[in-house]
């Protein structure tokens, strides 16, 4: 990043997902991880390296743990990636970024205007629904599969991924 993290929260609690903007992914991240989707240098590469080295092995680990020690253990990856420019190529779909789906809590908040906007509404509530629900039968059965994800959540090692268009949910197991 090119500013202080007190200025790029500053610029998010003050931005406007309804207005136009002038605002870019290079006003905030340094040029040479520009632009994002460049193989090997971009931003997208470095921090997807990053989750290889730091997060995939923990995150298998554990699972695998917790698999040997009872059959159902359920695991979801959140792709959602709807915010509005440039908040979707500097964050995409960010660690914690879930949390206001799984409570359906859009409102006021350090990144609430960043995941807001009318022009994701649909598609961020309609998954957002989806994401309370399964966690809804969860507390109630122990098992998250509910009729609104559309797809059966299947046990680790497979995953259901939560996403969304601009208008509606997108969930897949992969």
């Amino acid at each position: 990043m090119i500013v202080t993290d007190a200025s790029r929260f500053a610029t998010m609690y003050s931005f406007n997902p309804d207005a136009a903007t002038t605002l870019t992914a290079a006003s905030i991240i340094n040029s040479a991880y520009l632009p994002v989707t460049t193989p090997v240098t971009g931003y997208n590469a470095k921090t997807d390296l990053l989750n290889s080295i730091f997060f995939i092995a923990s995150r298998d680990n554990v699972l695998a743990a917790l698999k040997s020690q009872q059959d159902n253990v359920w695991y979801y990856q959140f792709n959602w990636d709807k915010e509005p420019g440039p908040w979707n190529d500097i964050y995409g779909a960010a660690h914690a970024f879930d949390l206001p789906f799984v409570f359906g809590n859009f409102g006021p908040s350090l990144f609430g205007n960043v995941i807001g906007g009318n022009a994701n509404k649909a598609g961020r509530v309609a998954l957002s629904n989806a994401m309370m629900k399964s966690v809804a039968a969860f507390a109630k059965n122990g098992d998250p599969n509910d009729a609104a994800l559309g797809v059966t959540w299947p046990v680790w090692p497979k995953r259901l991924i939560f996403d969304a268009t601009l208008t509606d949910k997108a969930l897949s197991v992969q």
